[in-house]
């Protein structure tokens, strides 16, 4: 599915919000493979020296997705289900979100492992979580 071009106004993009927590802020920009984790383990030690990002993106997933949802049902209270359905899709899928995530330079903040840096950083899928 094609990103849709966001338009942010003369303005541009909002700034984002300051991380007041540095270890919540390095939580946020560090991928699953930064400890060279097999992808394949579907449980973290409690332990775990290194924790990820990945329960902050299901978690982002789902806030994302009720605010878009919201909103459309509000700008569009006549439309049914199904098109609002494709519209939230195309504004919370992974093409968007990814287009936003580069503007903001948000990729040059991913602590991956040094082995997949390059692939991970332009996957558009790691891009938008």
């Amino acid at each position: 599915m094609p990103p849709l071009k966001p338009d942010f106004g003369p303005g541009g993009l909002p700034p984002l919000p300051k991380i007041n927590s540095s270890g919540i802020e390095m939580r946020a920009f560090t991928h699953r493979s930064f400890a060279a984790r097999p992808a394949h383990v579907f449980e973290d030690s409690p332990d775990d020296p290194s924790p990820d990002n990945e329960q902050f993106e299901h978690v982002g997933d789902q806030v994302i997705g009720l605010i878009v949802t919201d909103l459309l049902q509000n700008e569009f209270p006549c439309l049914r289900v199904g098109p609002l359905t494709k519209m939230r899709a195309l504004v919370v899928g992974n093409s968007t979100l990814a287009t936003i995530a580069v503007q903001y330079k948000l990729p040059e903040r991913l602590r991956v492992h040094r082995a997949h840096s390059v692939t991970l950083k332009a996957s558009t899928h790691v891009q938008g979580t």
